[in-house]
């Protein structure tokens, strides 16, 4: 797994437990951190100044510099995943959206606001009004659009889909007001 920064100045790769970092160009590669757990799932914070992990069943904060010493933060030792398969950060909320291969639907992340909403992390599943197997969930770039991945169950391919998504940071909701387009 890789994902590009925000910026796209840097590359975050997941290698088993490990996490790196690199240039667009594959040079500089850098340990940043080793988990005791495989990685399943990463991404960037908006700004860039935080990346976020799921190894297991925890959800983590990483600082993206090698040189700072306690880069890592737990924030939820027990989300209720069992195999995640992805992870997505809205683009103006502070929320993270991943998928489970076992339970085939999403779960949505709050995380803490500082400018404004000040609740604590809060998690929970999203009721499957999609009707498929959601999986590896990704925002557009205003974020009123999610493209996913889901497995039919009477197919055996799988199929690319987007919806609408509302979101409000506020009330810290995420819902699908309209049905689901097929794009492949």
């Amino acid at each position: 797994r890789a994902r590009w920064s925000p910026d796209f100045s840097t590359v975050a790769i997941v290698a088993g437990n490990d996490v790196y970092l690199c240039t667009p160009d594959g040079q500089n590669l850098q340990l940043l951190y080793s988990y005791q757990d495989p990685v399943d799932a990463l991404c960037w914070d908006r700004d860039g100044l935080k990346l976020y992990t799921i190894t297991r069943d925890q959800l983590h904060s990483l600082v993206p510099d090698p040189s700072v010493g306690s880069r890592d933060a737990m924030l939820a030792a027990h989300l209720g995943l069992d195999r995640p398969s992805s992870l997505s950060m809205h683009p103006t909320a502070k929320l993270l959206l991943t998928s489970d291969y076992s339970q085939a639907g999403l779960m949505t992340i709050w995380l803490p606001d500082s400018n404004g909403n000040n609740s604590p992390l809060q998690y929970s599943r999203v009721p499957d009004t999609l009707g498929d197997q959601v999986h590896n969930p990704i925002f557009d770039q205003d974020g009123s659009t999610l493209y996913f991945r889901c497995r039919e169950p009477e197919e055996s391919g799988l199929c690319s889909l987007k919806a609408p998504a509302v979101v409000d940071a506020n009330a810290r909701t995420f819902t699908f007001p309209g049905s689901e387009t097929y794009i492949l």
